[in-house]
């Protein structure tokens, strides 16, 4: 819901006053630039309910040439306020932590978007692939996730926060890559590639202690080195399968050369760390479930 502040505006950027209203707490702030310190005019607020869907969101508020914006503060602690402009990446913060971490009367700093393109080939033949592109940048108060399709290889993420940024590129039949890199505000990075190989897969069959077939037993595989460095959001860990009618199962997505254990229901079955070059395929046989 928008609300008009108007006289309140003619005083110093400085002052705000705290209005309490039958539809809530009214709440005023700032919005600056991160980098200067200079007010940004016309930025949008937009209040996104918790559960639904972000396109659903509800225009609040938009700031003035001070940077002075003013909306009522949303009775759920778990509602997100967003601010948006063109050129700056999203600022989210919800608003149970929006007085706790920015102040009583809070100053919103956004920064300038980074972006960032690339061309998923396959590291054989050099030829595009179709993949899926996910990008998630963080910084003090903020996560931002991009997640897209690309069917020839090509990609670029807008609105990208300037700070640590992890990339993971996934493409069927390829083992998984990932990234871990620094933006800064404004910046826009050509990726070298990535490049891809091709999956390694484990094939084999699950029992228990007396040699009967384990049916529908959770498999995972769990990598033994960072594939992201510290400081970034993730590590990439396969996605699990289950095991079919006679205790079979396949798990591709491998990436070669990086060692790797075997879970099933969250315990390891695997003696020692296995590698798989680019492309193997590897029967481990029968894998007894303690």
């Amino acid at each position: 819901m928008l609300i008009s502040i108007g006289a309140l505006l003619v005083m110093s950027s400085a002052v705000y006053v705290a209005l309490a209203s039958a539809q809530g707490e009214a709440i005023y702030g700032r919005v600056v630039s991160d980098l200067t310190g200079e007010p940004i005019s016309d930025v949008e607020f937009r209040i996104h309910r918790a559960g639904s869907d972000e396109r659903q969101s509800v225009v609040a508020a938009r700031s003035v040439a001070d940077g002075s914006f003013g909306l009522i503060r949303s009775q759920n602690d778990n509602d997100v306020l967003v601010a948006l402009k063109p050129s700056y990446a999203p600022f989210r913060i919800s608003f149970g932590r929006l007085e706790h971490v920015l102040g009583g009367v809070p100053v919103i700093r956004m920064a300038r978007a980074a972006s960032l393109r690339g061309h998923v080939t396959d590291c054989t033949t050099g030829e595009g692939l179709a993949a899926a592109v996910r990008m998630t940048s963080r910084n003090e108060h903020n996560i931002v996730s991009h997640g897209l399709r690309t069917d020839t290889g090509a990609f670029e993420a807008l609105n990208l926060l300037p700070g640590a940024t992890s990339v993971v590129v996934r493409s069927g039949g390829y083992g998984p890559v990932s990234a871990s890199l620094q933006l800064t505000q404004g910046e826009h990075r050509d990726l070298q590639g990535p490049c891809l190989e091709r999956e390694g897969r484990i094939v084999g069959t699950l029992v228990d202690g007396s040699g009967r077939a384990i049916i529908r037993g959770r498999l995972s595989i769990e990598y033994q080195e960072r594939l992201i460095e510290v400081g970034t959001l993730e590590e990439l860990i396969t996605g699990l399968r289950s095991s079919g009618q006679n205790g079979d199962f396949s798990i591709g997505g491998i990436v070669p050369r990086v060692p790797f254990i075997v879970r099933v229901n969250g315990l390891r079955v695997s003696a020692l760390p296995l590698v798989l070059n680019a492309g193997d395929v590897l029967d481990v046989g029968s894998l007894t479930v303690p």
